[in-house]
């Protein structure tokens, strides 16, 4: 029947054709604004929003080989709440705001008896509710982001420096309709006016955006490992006490998960929260021979760049060097359209992979290439991931698999013809997947990496 088993697909955001052009003039803006208002580091924070999935699904189904385009039934289906995270260029997680839908806090919220509650509010985490029939952010949860997380992050950093209040901090998000809106940009410039909004180009935050590039994927993995776990533990029990497999049933109702999604919160933080991986994320964001790491901001050779531009399009430096920074955000985006639940979790990395397989991943597996941008990336493979792994954060160089995805090269003493490996879509061999097998239940375990 040549059939196989294949992970949701959705189409791939798509990337302007002029990103690099793009991305580019967002670096020298960047480059600019630190070097006349002499913005350190860690006043430096990008910031975005990634939707968490309360029971996340298999996202995985039977398919003909070949398809382009798998859906699966009830996908699109589950309940989810927002999270809102943010990264310093200084390599530190801010405290996250998380929103869940409802209107009556007290009814709509985390109770304050979950698991792990106390530890997450004591990380400087804020839980609200939307005051909507829906979990998305929106105008006034985005205000008392910027006044309960961003402001007192960014204050702080200016004690421990002795800069003056008015130093001039950098915030950079990305063109969502409510970021970009005139009453939204009014309000920061009122009440924030040392806070200069940055916006990354709409359609490339899976290049340029550094939440996007190097910690969600971390993040919602660790997430989704401390989920399953509960599920595990919860099956388990049942059968331990004589139910029949069969008959075991998981508590899925609303309150029960979502007092959970707190512990989840608690190990995604703590998952997320290392200077190499922030550091990392900053680095990855590449156009031309430059990055959006401080490093390469505030390098020699940014400087010279900056001093062409002067000479070869006035116009642009006069726009980025004055006080009015605020770039091109004119819409409609591809971050206008609030994606469901199936869009997000089609992709995700297998829970069973440990952490630090993961952490590998996201540091060795490239963006994709420009002039290749609009190319939607390969699905997934379902793999085991079990496997020795080195206790540090590898450095990001591309991996055999990541590098190599045409063939190796034949060294002088092989034969002319060579019957190529049969591999999976996304050119990955394929592995059989070890999700149920209960050798591995057993060494589960979501706040520890070391499977």
């Amino acid at each position: 029947m040549r059939w196989s088993i294949r992970q949701g697909t959705r189409a791939g955001q798509k990337v302007p054709q002029n990103a690099e052009e793009v991305m580019w003039r967002t670096w020298l803006r960047l480059a600019a604004i630190i070097r006349d208002e002499n913005v350190p580091c860690p006043c430096i924070v990008n910031s975005d929003q990634t939707q968490m999935v309360y029971s996340p699904g298999d996202m995985v189904t039977y398919e003909e080989l070949g398809a382009k385009q798998v859906d699966v039934v009830g996908s699109e289906e589950k309940r989810a709440f927002t999270l809102l995270v943010g990264v310093s260029a200084s390599g530190e997680v801010l405290p996250f705001q998380a929103i869940y839908a409802g209107i009556l806090p007290k009814r709509s919220l985390p109770k304050p008896s979950a698991p792990f509650y106390d530890e997450l509010l004591g990380l400087g985490c804020f839980l609200e509710v939307s005051r909507t029939a829906t979990y998305w952010s929106t105008l006034d949860t985005m205000k008392k982001y910027v006044e309960d997380i961003l402001s007192p992050y960014l204050r702080r950093q200016l004690e421990l420096l002795n800069l003056p209040a008015d130093q001039a901090c950098i915030w950079i998000i990305d063109v969502w309709s409510v970021h970009r809106s005139i009453e939204f940009r009014v309000w920061v410039k009122d009440h924030y006016h040392r806070i200069i909004l940055v916006f990354v180009p709409g359609g490339c935050t899976g290049l340029f955006q550094p939440c996007d590039v190097g910690i969600q994927r971390i993040l919602k993995h660790a997430m989704r490992r401390s989920g399953h776990l509960h599920m595990v533990n919860e099956t388990l029990a049942q059968l331990n006490q004589g139910v029949d497999p069969e008959k075991v049933m998981l508590d899925k109702s609303i309150g029960v998960i979502r007092d959970r999604s707190v512990e989840w919160m608690y190990h995604g933080y703590n998952a997320i929260n290392k200077p190499e991986i922030v550091l990392k994320a900053w680095e990855m964001c590449k156009v031309k021979s430059f990055s959006l790491s401080y490093e390469s901001l505030t390098s020699r050779e940014a400087r010279q760049e900056l001093n062409r531009l002067a000479l070869s399009d006035p116009e642009f430096y006069a726009e980025i060097t004055g006080r009015e920074v605020i770039n091109d955000i004119a819409g409609p985006h591809p971050e206008d359209i609030i994606l469901q639940v199936g869009d997000f979790e089609a992709g995700t990395d297998d829970s069973s992979l440990s952490l630090r397989t993961v952490i590998s991943k996201v540091a060795t597996e490239p963006s994709n290439p420009i002039p290749d941008l609009a190319a939607p990336p390969p699905a997934p493979e379902i793999s085991d991931g079990f496997s020795d792994e080195d206790p540090d954060i590898p450095a990001a160089t591309p991996s055999r698999e990541a590098d190599d995805t045409t063939g190796r090269e034949m060294s002088a003493e092989e034969p002319a013809h060579v019957e190529p490996e049969t591999l999976g879509r996304g050119q990955r061999a394929r592995r059989s997947s070890r999700r149920y097998d209960p050798s591995v239940w057993c060494r589960y375990d979501a706040g520890s990496d070391e499977e």
